[in-house]
This record gives structure tokens, C-alpha cells and sequence, in this order.
């Protein structure tokens, strides 16, 4: 069977869909790359998952504040997004750093625009939560500040967490700030 030579046009419109094709995926694996990279993201979701250990030894029920896990994870480092202004607590042991977590400004006080000067870059929404509760409600989110206002890392109560644009978090945040948690999901669209 003879095999013949493509044409120039079937060449260039092979080209033409492949470089379509990069155009289209670029910006997702750029967006995952990013969002990946980011260490508050593997800090939030280990933060998390320290939230679930805590309720799984508590009768199911999520700690009142975020510093109540630092038994579970006792690096400060897990607390702070480096790209937000705050520094790590340096209690020695794990009781200074719960003292100092503590006491430390919550990021949901500072105004817009504002840098962080505490040791807590994220807002911690497990009060009065328990495993019982709704597997998408948020248990932390942290400020659009935080990434240059692109977007926001969001860890759900279900252990999952994602990273979320701009717009859709601004959304997302005006929904939690009017005490709807999870979420409506006709208010995020």
C-alpha cells in the first residue's frame, strides 16, 4: 500500500489545531502551577485535615478557634500565607504558640487592602461545625489580599479545597460575610 506526502494544507491546519489546542490548555496548567505552588495551599489543607483530627477526638465537633489544632500541627509556618504580611508565631513550645495564635489580630478585622502584622492569615469558619455538617460549607478561606487579589485558596469541610478567581470569591466571601455557609450556589454564579 502506498502511503502519499500530506498536503501543505492538511500540514498547516495540523498546526493550526495543535497551536489552538496549547492556546486552550496554557492558561489551565498555568492557573494549576500557580495554584499548586502556592505553600498557603498545602498549609490550608493540612490545617484542614488538622481540623478533622481535632473533631474526630472531640466528639465529632470542629474546634471554636483555629489555634485550638496547633497541638495537631505545631509549626507555625502552617498559620501564615507567606504573601501576606503576617509572621510566624515563635512560641518555643506548643502552649506559647497557641498563646500567641491567640492573640493574634484574625485576618478578618484588617480592612481591605490592608497587609497582615499577626500570625493567622486565615479565616476560620469551623466554630459550632461538626462532621454532621454540610460537606461544602467552608471551614477556611483566606484574603483576596493574600495573592494579589487573583483569587483565594478555600478548604471545604468535605477535606477538599480549590482555588478560586477573583470574581467567583469576591462572590464567594460576600456569601459568608452575610452568614450563609456553605455557600448559595445561585448567589456564587
Amino acid at each position: 500500500m502506498l502511503r502519499r506526502k500530506p498536503s501543505a494544507v492538511e500540514v498547516l491546519l495540523l498546526v493550526g489545531i495543535v497551536a489552538l489546542l496549547a492556546g486552550i490548555a496554557m492558561p489551565i496548567v498555568q492557573r494549576y502551577r500557580e495554584t499548586h505552588e502556592y505553600p498557603c495551599y498545602k498549609r490550608m489543607n493540612r490545617l484542614g485535615l488538622a481540623c478533622f483530627l481535632y473533631s474526630t477526638e472531640h466528639g465529632g465537633n470542629y474546634p471554636e478557634n483555629i489555634e485550638d489544632v496547633a497541638q495537631y500541627v505545631p509549626d507555625p509556618e502552617l498559620f501564615v500565607c507567606p504573601r501576606s504580611g503576617d509572621t510566624p508565631a515563635r512560641g518555643a513550645t506548643t502552649q506559647e504558640l497557641i498563646s500567641e495564635l491567640a492573640v493574634s489580630p484574625r485576618p478578618q478585622s484588617l480592612a481591605p487592602g490592608q497587609r497582615g502584622k499577626g500570625h493567622l492569615s486565615y479565616i476560620f469558619l469551623g466554630r459550632g461545625m461538626t462532621q454532621q455538617s454540610p460537606p461544602r460549607a467552608i471551614l477556611l478561606y483566606e484574603r483576596l489580599e493574600n495573592h494579589r487579589d487573583e483569587g483565594i485558596n478555600v478548604v471545604y469541610l468535605d477535606g477538599s479545597s480549590q482555588f478560586i478567581e477573583r470574581v467567583e470569591a469576591a462572590k464567594l466571601i460576600a456569601e459568608l460575610q452575610s452568614g450563609h455557609n456553605p455557600p448559595r450556589a445561585e448567589k456564587l454564579k
